[in-house]
C-alpha cells in the first residue's frame, strides 16, 4: 500500500531526500514553492523553496520560522545563515532565553549592523550572552554607561564597562558609576580608575550617613546596598570603600579635615569602630605623604 501512495504523492514529498531535493530545485511555480516552504517536509527543502520565492518578505518569514523551531541544530543553522532582515534578526535575538542555546545564532548576530537594532538587542535580549555579543558592536557612550550601571547580569555590566573604557571616559562618569551603578564588580573597576580629588573626598566624607541635614546628602552606593546581606555588612563595605578613597587622596587639607572629624569617634559599637577607621586612615595617609 505504501508503494502505491509513494507513486501518487508529489515528488517533493518523497521519502528519498535526493529525489525530493531535485523536485524542489526544478520547481518555479510560486504557489507550489510557498506550499513546500510551509509544509512539514525536510526542513532543508523548505529553506530551498523559500529562497526561490519572489516575495522576499514571505521568504524571510518562513526561513525565520525554521531557524527558530527546527528540531535539528543543523537545520536551524542552515536557515539562520539565510536570514538577512535586520528586524527579524533583532526579534529572534530578543526572544532567545536561557533555555534556548544561542550557539547556532552567533553567526547570524554578526550580521546585525543597524545601530538601532544593535542597541535594542543589547538592552532587551533575554539571554545575557546575546546582550554581550551586541555590546561588542556598541560605540555609543551613553548607552554603554546605562548598561554598565543597570543591567541585571554582572558579566554584561562588566562587558559594557570594559567596552566603555576603550574610549576616553571622564571622571564624572566614573564617579556616577561608583555611586549609582547596580553591580559591585563594576563599582570596583570604576573606582580603580577614579583619580579626581573632589570625587574621592566626596566618597570618603559624604559616605557618612550622619552628614545628612548639614548641607549635603550622604552618598548611598547602590551596588553595595545590593551586595550587603545586612546593615552591619553594608556599613563595613562602605567604610572599606571610603578608606580606599582616602588612600588615593593627596589633598592634605582634605585629609586633615577627615582625620579631625573621625579619629575621636567612640569605637564602642560597629558603626563607631568602622567610622573611626576613616580618621585613622586619614592620619596614616598624611604621615605617608609627609615622608
Amino acid at each position: 500500500m505504501g508503494f502505491f501512495l509513494e507513486l501518487f504523492k508529489p515528488a517533493w514529498q518523497s521519502d528519498n531526500f535526493e529525489k525530493a531535493l531535485r523536485a524542489v530545485e526544478k520547481t518555479t511555480n510560486q504557489i507550489k514553492l510557498a506550499q513546500i516552504a510551509n509544509s512539514n517536509c525536510w526542513n532543508y527543502l523548505r529553506v530551498i523553496a523559500a529562497e526561490k520565492l519572489i516575495d522576499q518578505v514571505l521568504a524571510q518569514k518562513l526561513i525565520t520560522d525554521i531557524a527558530k523551531n527546527a528540531i535539528r541544530i543543523s537545520d536551524r543553522i542552515t536557515a539562520a545563515e539565510r536570514i538577512t532582515d535586520q528586524e527579524l534578526i533583532s526579534k529572534i535575538a530578543k526572544e532567545i532565553d536561557k533555555k534556548m542555546h544561542p550557539d547556532w545564532f552567533y553567526d547570524l548576530l554578526k550580521k546585525v549592523n543597524d545601530l538601532d537594532f544593535v542597541l535594542d538587542i543589547a538592552k532587551n535580549a533575554k539571554n545575557a550572552t546575546v546582550r554581550i555579543l551586541m555590546i561588542e558592536k556598541l560605540t555609543d557612550q551613553k548607552a554603554l554607561i546605562d548598561i554598565a550601571k543597570n543591567d541585571k547580569d554582572s558579566d554584561v555590566c562588566l562587558k559594557a564597562f570594559n567596552k566603555l573604557t576603550e574610549q576616553l571616559i571622564d571622571q564624572n562618569t566614573l564617579f556616577d558609576i561608583v555611586i549609582n551603578g547596580s553591580d559591585y564588580d563594576v563599582l570596583i573597576a570604576a573606582f580603580k580608575k577614579l583619580t579626581d580629588q573632589e570625587a574621592l573626598f566626596r566618597i570618603a566624607f559624604y559616605g557618612d550617613n550622619f552628614v545628612k541635614g548639614r548641607g549635603q546628602n550622604p552618598l548611598s552606593c547602590v551596588a553595595i546596598e545590593k551586595r550587603a546581606g545586612n546593615t552591619v555588612e553594608y556599613l563595613l563595605r562602605k567604610v572599606k570603600l571610603r578608606c580606599a578613597a582616602i588612600e588615593k587622596l593627596t589633598d592634605k587639607e582634605a585629609l586633615i579635615y577627615l582625620m579631625n572629624r573621625y579619629i575621636y569617634i567612640d569605637a564602642s559599637d560597629n558603626w563607631g569602630t568602622g567610622t573611626r577607621n576613616i580618621g585613622v586612615k586619614a592620619r596614616d595617609r598624611l604621615a605617608e605623604l609627609d615622608t
